[in-house]
């Protein structure tokens, strides 16, 4: 090492002086030459700890995607509970729109006293609080994340739903994905609230009516601006699928959806 030492000294000397006797202007491009050697240099540097830390990136995302993809399934894909009697929503292919994107203003604009007369023929009585939803067994099923949808952090309302409106999301979902060609989910924001629920959130909310539909277990909110993205697509992609598959629904008569736009979500009561 220390021969190598002695070596590379004397070579850098020799060089300096042989770079001191040449002219003005050899002696200035070497400098330049040697100056954007370095840049490079650097620049490569650079380049391969972004490579680096992008393939670290994408081997952590695989790897996290492949978690998940694992856990998907684990996840139920058929109906909300195996003790109550299953409904199914069929929707023929020949009655299926996917080139046809709804109007959002004038397809889904079903009032609340229209989809209230539904709720009301379909759902439970209005609970008075969320300690009476006990006693509810045989009349409402638990919503739990499935394959085709994931339930929100609820903080006004409660994850209840009659069996024939927690089935009738797992055939939502599924139609949604069939459009979408990918494995998303849509996000639940809201779902069964009781009267308590009602009089907190009509202080701060001035689409939570006091006569909801939410209080019979007929009813939720889907968002429209975000979703648990799976495969190759995007919020507004799937947003128009899943104004396809809502709309496909509401022609064969299962619900009645509204475009809520201050609260950006689809409000949904399913039909008797």
């Amino acid at each position: 090492m220390n021969q190598l030492g002695k070596l590379l000294f004397r070579a850098t000397i020799w060089l300096e002086k042989k770079y001191y006797r040449l002219s003005f202007w050899p002696r200035h491009v070497i400098g330049v030459l040697l100056v954007i050697s370095l840049l490079a240099g650097l620049i490569g540097i650079g380049y391969g700890g972004y490579c680096g830390v992008k393939a670290c990136y994408y081997f952590v995302v695989r790897v996290f995607n492949g978690a998940k993809e694992l856990i998907e399934e684990e996840l139920e894909d058929e109906y909300s509970s195996s003790s109550v009697k299953h409904y199914q929503f069929p929707v023929p292919e020949d009655k299926r729109h996917p080139r046809r994107l709804p109007n959002f203003s004038k397809d889904f604009n079903f009032v609340n006293d229209i989809q209230l007369e539904a709720a009301i023929k379909l759902g439970i009585v209005p609970l008075q609080n969320r300690q009476m939803l006990e006693k509810q067994t045989g009349q409402l099923v638990k919503l739990k994340d499935t394959r085709y949808y994931k339930v929100l952090p609820l903080t006004s309302s409660s994850p209840y739903l009659v069996p024939r409106a927690a089935d009738f999301l797992t055939d939502l979902g599924r139609l949604m994905q069939q459009y979408n060609g990918t494995s998303s989910r849509f996000l639940i924001s809201s779902v069964l609230r009781t009267q308590e629920d009602v009089q907190k959130l009509s202080s701060v909310n001035v689409n939570a009516a006091t006569n909801s539909t939410h209080c019979y277990g007929t009813t939720f909110d889907i968002t429209y601006n975000r979703f648990d993205i799976r495969g190759d697509t995007w919020e507004g992609k799937l947003k128009e699928d899943l104004a396809r598959a809502l709309f496909d629904m509401q022609s064969m008569g299962y619900c009645f959806v509204k475009y809520e736009i201050k609260q950006p979500c689809f409000h949904v009561t399913v039909r008797p």
